[in-house]
């Protein structure tokens, strides 16, 4: 799941450098990989307590996805904008459960 979530922050970084198609192509091949490694954990979910740390990492990954359709709706406007919005803190493991 990590390795899927940094090949979505490097298409991330390839719209910006204005390769729109590549990226958003890159993006969702990614988000298919998170998800087919999340179904995985879910099905396979063994030690106390695991499970509510995968239903913590779908929330967070459902919470990064919404953060990356804002990304999209700003960058229409400012690159400035866009650069400082990307650079915000977000963790997955801020959330509370």
């Amino acid at each position: 799941m990590v390795y899927a979530i940094e090949r979505q922050d490097s298409a991330i970084l390839l719209l910006f450098a204005g390769y729109e198609e590549q990226g958003w192509k890159q993006f969702r091949e990614n988000e298919s990989e998170f998800f087919q490694w999340l179904a995985r954990a879910k099905d396979n979910i063994t030690v106390e307590g695991e499970g509510t740390i995968v239903k913590n990492i779908e929330t967070g990954y459902s919470s990064y996805l919404q953060h990356v359709v804002e990304l999209k709706s700003i960058s229409i406007g400012s690159p400035r904008k866009t650069a400082t919005f990307y650079h915000e803190p977000f963790s997955f493991f801020s959330l509370s459960p």
